[in-house]
């Protein structure tokens, strides 16, 4: 969001989750799981670097079919497959300093709305435990519809499905190409950085 940009219209608050509400960051992940950090990068390269993880996110591919496609890509990184297979949706944590954000908002009254690239299988797995989830009136993830972010549709899907006008919503997301899809599409936006900067621009545009 432009620092000169007025917000007094804004009526709903949209989050992206990961990178923003829960951690995710695969790379760390990997480089500490395996001591070998060639192994480490090889994996992130093989995994979140590849066509399936997005098929994953659009809800085309299963989690055991993409482990079958990776090992017969990379036969010799089959162990560390496995190994990854068996303890990869524990990277996955709420970030405390913007669950508070969010609570806050909700407190204030405001309609809340989560836009994020997910995974099926991950999410059914984390849905029990996030209870911050609830806070939500809402959720469009891209497993449900076959579209990720930045992908206009998305976004439309978002506004049509809720009755949303665009100049009335702000989303927050961390990813540079999220903001700018979400900005093509009305939608006033923050690139996040972190839960005290979120916390500043709210309150700089009157939304805390």
């Amino acid at each position: 969001m432009k620092a000169t940009e007025k917000t007094n219209s804004i009526r709903h608050i949209i989050f992206d989750l990961g990178g923003v509400l829960i951690t995710f960051d695969p790379r760390k992940f990997l480089l500490d799981l395996f001591p070998d950090p060639q192994t480490g990068e090889a994996m992130y390269a093989l995994i979140f670097q590849s066509r399936e993880w997005t098929d994953l996110d659009r809800g085309r591919l299963s989690i055991q079919e993409a482990k079958e496609i990776f090992i017969e890509r990379a036969p010799s990184l089959e162990t560390s497959i496995h190994q990854f297979d068996r303890c990869w949706m524990h990277m996955f944590h709420p970030i405390p300093e913007t669950v508070a954000i969010l609570q806050e908002l909700h407190d204030h009254g405001y309609p809340l709305y989560a836009l994020s690239n997910f995974i099926r299988e991950s999410f059914e797995f984390l849905r029990p435990s996030f209870s911050f989830f609830d806070l939500f009136t809402a959720m469009v993830l891209s497993y449900r519809i076959g579209h990720v972010k930045p992908e206009p549709q998305i976004y439309e899907h978002l506004l049509l499905a809720h009755k949303l006008e665009p100049e009335e919503c702000l989303f927050i997301d961390d990813m540079e190409q999220n903001v700018e899809g979400a900005r093509s599409a009305g939608i006033h936006s923050i690139l996040f950085v972190s839960p005290q900067q979120l916390q500043s621009e709210l309150r700089n545009h009157s939304i805390l």
